[in-house]
């Protein structure tokens, strides 16, 4: 419960008070990633192999797009046959034997209409994530696979589009890629366990047991959100961004490194000369919700023992796990990439509850 009085273990309450149905489109991250998959499949009937690609090339230069392309980029480019290229705008070397994924939110973008146009017009194989229509769906000259959104409220699952394309992609090109998402079953059973997390936060879930509603509850003060690799910065960058577009919230973003060389806030309980009459209230530090893959939690967990306040954001880590969904000791084995996927999941409900709840706060 927060000071507005709202309790967010009242079920039925937070379903009437989702207005916007925040908690729907958190619900259907699953399905957006499966759709995505679907959409893939139906585009490349055929998997084109690695020994007629020279190439793949990921174009997203900004928002959603670009924080999947750099997600699946760092779990990808060790384990593909072929180059893989994370760029703003077609390279000039692009040409008949790469394969061009082009991942945006914005049908309107010039930059993406350019960018597919001259892929197309290289002779490249092209698939775009973009809804067909405005400037981008003119572009190509019919030379483009289309892959957009299939369906409802594709501007809060654009992230799980994205990403699940790539992977779709991943997997149609490359079979070592194929292999590493073996153990939970392709870019389909990705979705399954985006799906699980989602019984993890569901709103008849009590806070106590429902890591959706605890990182809720970590926003009523100062909070940080760190990670401490590129993969681990872009998912905490979407994090963020969830979490401004759904509550109106601003979340700081941090590299671990950035938040342990920080100078720490003295507690007033650390000092027996503080009055706040003289000298104002004390500053209070800030949460540091550390996001992590199963296997680098310990590491990161010793590594930031000297902050006052942190938390490990880890995919499958809550007191009671769902039955037949892995918890985090059995995740070592799953690939980091479906990790970071449930903890995006994760953060869509967060933030659709952040949002229920300051919006009962303002109405009262």
């Amino acid at each position: 419960m927060n000071d507005s009085g709202f309790d967010l273990d009242d079920a039925e309450a937070l379903i009437r008070a989702d207005r916007d149905g925040l908690l729907h489109a958190a619900a259907s991250s699953g399905a957006h990633v499966r759709a995505a998959a679907t959409a893939v499949a139906d585009a490349l009937p055929g998997r084109p192999g690695a020994a007629d690609t020279r190439a793949l090339v990921l174009i997203a230069p900004r928002g959603a797009g670009a924080r999947a392309a750099a997600v699946f980029a760092a779990d990808a480019a060790p384990h593909l046959s072929v180059p893989l290229v994370r760029t703003d705008r077609t390279p000039a070397w692009t040409g008949a034997l790469d394969t061009v994924l082009v991942l945006g939110d914005d049908a309107g973008d010039p930059e993406l209409a350019r960018a597919i146009d001259d892929a197309a017009g290289r002779g490249a194989t092209v698939l775009v994530t973009v809804a067909e229509e405005g400037p981008v769906g003119a572009a190509g000259a019919g030379r483009v696979i289309w892959c957009p959104p299939r369906l409802p409220g594709a501007d809060r699952g654009s992230v799980f589009h994205h990403l699940a394309a790539a992977l779709a992609i991943g997997e149609a090109l490359c079979p070592r890629y194929r292999a590493r998402l073996a153990p939970v079953g392709g870019t389909v059973g990705a979705a399954d366990a985006v799906d699980a997390e989602a019984l993890r936060n569901e709103p008849a879930r009590e806070a106590f047991r429902n890591p959706a509603k605890t990182l809720a509850l970590r926003l009523d003060g100062p909070v940080v959100l760190a990670g401490d690799d590129p993969v681990a910065a872009a998912v905490t960058a979407q994090a963020a961004a969830a979490v401004l577009t759904a509550a109106g919230t601003a979340l700081p973003t941090a590299a671990v490194a950035e938040v342990l060389a920080a100078p720490r806030p003295q507690q007033a309980a650390e000092s027996i000369f503080h009055d706040p009459l003289i000298d104002g209230p004390a500053t209070t530090a800030p949460t540091v919700l550390v996001h992590a893959v199963a296997g680098d939690a310990h590491r990161l967990r010793t590594a930031t023992a000297a902050l006052p306040r942190r938390e490990l954001v880890v995919a499958g880590d809550e007191p009671e796990p769902v039955p037949g969904a892995p918890a985090a000791a059995e995740l070592d084995d799953v690939p980091a990439v479906v990790q970071w996927l449930v903890l995006l999941a994760r953060w869509e409900y967060a933030a659709a509850y952040a949002a229920v709840r300051a919006g009962d706060e303002g109405d009262r």
